[in-house]
């Protein structure tokens, strides 16, 4: 009886290719911005200021940083000079992406809601076993709200009334609003210093739907699996990250 004998000509199939080795790696994805004010219909836009980001690198030594100017929005009010940075790095446990922003004081809705320095801060870690973590802090220096001074360091998503008075409540006010999640690989942290939403009308120029978001930093880890040959020309890249 002859031998049989089975010879494969052509590309490897998509099967055979797929159990070749991957490496993994770390995609790093940041932002950080002064203010971003804004209605539902956009007549009202503003920002974001002094915006930073890293977007979309394995690199660590990364850093992008930011400035700008006070300014003042028609009936929303004064927003001090911002700064802003974001920055990936090693550290002695693993990789880290941090963004910072700071705000040299504002003075909102004709006196309503007043503060000296605005300091939010958020990182995101991956040690070298692969686990993620990460943290969130902001300061508010003389933080006051209708003329009642709260504490430099607010709860994690502290949320006041926003009550004009002889009209009554028109709104909220979030303070050290804190969001952590990890979706799809992903690990997502960000930090919003101070939020004013109008849900109803009363302030004089303001329509329902106005936003004010003072110092906002956001940040992004993922792990990246990566075939060791290259990829085609045409295949999309391995990070699709957004802050």
């Amino acid at each position: 009886m002859g031998t049989l004998a089975l010879t494969l000509a052509g590309p490897v199939s998509p099967a055979l290719a797929a159990t070749t080795p991957a490496q993994v790696t770390t995609g790093f994805s940041g932002t950080a911005y002064g203010s971003d004010i804004f209605n539902a219909d956009e007549t009202l836009t503003s920002g974001p200021t002094a915006s930073s980001s890293i977007s979309c690198t394995g690199a660590t030594g990364k850093t992008s940083s930011n400035t700008a100017a006070a300014l003042t929005v028609p009936a929303v009010g004064n927003v001090g000079a911002a700064t802003t940075s974001v920055k990936s790095r090693v550290t002695a446990t693993g990789k880290r992406i941090e963004s910072k922003s700071t705000i040299n004081g504002t003075n909102l809705l004709g006196g309503l809601i007043t503060a000296g320095a605005i300091m939010p801060e958020s990182s995101a870690d991956k040690n070298t076993a692969g686990a993620f973590a990460g943290t969130n802090k902001t300061t508010i220096a003389d933080l006051k709200v209708l003329g009642v001074a709260v504490g430099a360091n607010p709860g994690a998503n502290t949320v006041l009334d926003l009550t004009v008075p002889l009209v009554g409540s028109v709104g909220k006010i979030t303070l050290n609003g804190q969001e952590k999640r990890l979706v799809n690989g992903a690990y997502r942290i960000s930090t919003t210093a101070l939020r004013v939403e109008v849900l109803k009308s009363g302030l004089p120029g303001l329509r329902v739907g106005t936003t004010i978001r003072l110092g906002v930093a956001q940040r992004t880890l993922r792990l990246r699996s990566r075939a060791i040959f290259p990829a085609p020309v045409s295949a999309p890249g391995p990070c699709l990250l957004r802050g």
